[in-house]
């Protein structure tokens, strides 16, 4: 019942722990900012959960329609962001620069990332 809700609180609280990654600010505000990102994102599935009626599964293809069906948006949603800001934006080089790699690899493995999550998501729903 309170999976989204401690994700949530994770992804405020650790990103600004003061002894996570000393000397590395610029991985650090990454962190933050996709923290940010993913709290809201946490926080808004645990209140379709919520709306979908207690006790319910962390799962939201297992929600009763039309919670089901308002995850899967938020999850669209998510993805679509995630990628606009990595390859429209300058979300790869902020990443690239902060773990010091290329940012081709970085967009190689959001859009792996994110088609990996697809079909897994597209497999719960079709089951």
């Amino acid at each position: 019942m309170y999976f989204w809700l401690f994700c949530a609180l994770f992804w405020l609280a650790v990103p600004r722990l003061p002894f996570l990654l000393v000397g590395r600010d610029s991985l650090r505000l990454i962190l933050i900012k996709v923290g940010m990102f993913v709290a809201g994102f946490s926080a808004l599935l645990w209140l379709i959960q919520l709306w979908s009626g207690l006790p319910a599964s962390p799962f939201p293809y297992e929600w009763p329609s039309p919670q089901r069906w308002f995850g899967l948006g938020v999850a669209i949603f998510g993805w679509s962001v995630l990628l606009w800001w990595t390859l429209l934006r300058d979300g790869a080089e902020s990443i690239a620069e902060a773990i010091q790699t290329n940012a081709v690899i970085v967009k190689v493995l959001i859009i792996l990332a994110v088609v990996l999550g697809m079909v897994s998501y597209g497999t719960s729903y079709i089951a």
